[in-house]
């Protein structure tokens, strides 16, 4: 796999902050696959319903945010609603000699805040990033998370083991595998088991955040070919521009 790609997708839109910003609509459940609709809404019940409900009563809502998934941030401090989240894991991986690499923000427009939080072992053979989101649902704020950590074999495939999520990894050249715990010692017990399989490379713990926002990259290039995110309109843009003036 070829990680140090930096081939944009994607058309551009304009945005504040530079000339051009790759915004993507992530969470437009009319414009996905059936196939791939079922691992996001969660349940054969519930994946039934939604086909449904989009043949016969397509949504008429329009996109409340818009996400650059492609870049990260780097941050010296994450929204304050984030922190306890990073905290805790932050305490856990330290036990196990885990020291911290980075903080980054994920930009978007409209109500919507990501940030990754990174860490490493200090010879490089596991990294560690967590992810938390808060967007807006209704009138709530919504908090969603995952982590995973991440080792190359020798051979340039990158093996993932992490929490549960919607849309896990498939790309060719990625190895995952979900642990349906919240424990980072138990998901890291996992990881080591699996690192068994073939020789593992070294990343130095610098490295790991332009590897991250590479793998960034790509996932986004795999999640556009899947059809589960799609590119922003300049319309799509603006209207939500519009909102967050209002």
């Amino acid at each position: 796999m070829n990680r140090s790609s930096t081939k944009r997708v994607g058309p551009r839109s304009a945005g504040q902050g530079g000339p051009h910003r790759d915004l993507y609509i992530i969470d437009d459940l009319d414009s996905i696959p059936a196939g791939e609709l079922r691992s996001i809404v969660g349940g054969t019940g519930a994946w039934v319903k939604a086909i449904v409900r989009r043949k016969f009563r397509p949504s008429q809502v329009s996109p409340s945010y818009a996400v650059e998934m492609g870049r990260l941030v780097p941050a010296r401090h994450v929204p304050k609603r984030m922190v306890k989240y990073f905290d805790a894991l932050r305490s856990k991986l330290q036990a196990q000699n885990f020291s911290a690499n980075f903080e980054a923000t994920v930009p978007a427009i409209g109500p919507y805040s990501a940030a990754v939080l990174g860490m490493s072992r200090p010879d490089g053979d596991v990294h560690f990033v967590a992810h938390r989101v808060t967007r807006q649902v209704g009138h709530e704020l919504v908090d969603d998370g995952d982590f995973r950590f991440m080792s190359w074999f020798t051979d340039g495939t990158t093996l993932m083991t992490g929490t549960e999520t919607e849309v896990p990894p498939s790309r060719p050249g990625v190895d995952f595998a979900a642990v349906p715990s919240d424990d980072p010692d138990a998901v890291l017990k996992k990881h080591r088991e699996r690192m068994r399989r073939r020789p593992i490379g070294v990343l130095s713990p610098p490295e790991l955040f332009a590897r991250v926002e590479a793998e960034n990259r790509e996932q986004v290039e795999d999640l556009l070919r899947r059809r589960i995110i799609r590119p922003a309109t300049p319309a799509e843009v603006a209207r939500i521009r519009m909102k967050m003036r209002v």
